[in-house]
C-alpha cells in the first residue's frame, strides 16, 4: 500500500530530525575536548554542566533513536519540539544580551 501525503511528510521530517541531531551528537563526540570547553564557558549555573556535557549528546541520539519507530515517533517528536524550543530560547537570550555574562567568542 502507498504512502499517503501526510506519512510521507511525517517520514520526511523524522528523517531530517534524524539526520540534524545524529551529525550533533557525533560532531559532540568526536570533538569532546571542544564541547566540554564550549559548554563550561556558558553562562550556566556550575552544577549543570556535568549533566549538559552527557546529556546533550546522548538525548540527541536516543531522540534519534526513538525516531526510528513508530511507536515512539510521537513522543521524540515532543521532546524534539521542545529541545529546539530551549535552544531557541537560550540563542535568544545570548544574543539580546539578557544574560550579565556572555560567553566569549570562539577562538578560530
Amino acid at each position: 500500500m502507498p504512502m499517503s501525503k501526510k506519512q510521507l511528510v511525517i517520514e520526511g521530517i523524522a528523517a531530517l530530525l534524524i539526520l540534524l541531531f545524529l551529525y550533533a551528537s557525533v560532531s559532540k563526540f568526536l570533538d569532546f575536548e571542544t564541547f566540554t570547553g564550549e559548554i563550561r564557558n556558558q553562562p550556566l549555573p556550575r552544577s549543570w554542566i556535568p549533566f549538559l556535557i552527557w546529556g546533550i549528546p546522548f538525548l540527541e541520539v536516543a531522540i534519534s533513536g526513538a525516531l526510528l519507530f513508530e511507536y515512539t515517533r510521537l513522543f521524540a517528536f515532543y521532546v524534539s519540539f521542545i529541545l529546539m524550543i530551549l535552544f531557541t530560547i537560550y540563542t535568544a537570550v545570548i544574543l539580546l544580551h539578557f544574560s550579565p555574562e556572555s560567553p566569549a567568542p570562539a577562538a578560530g
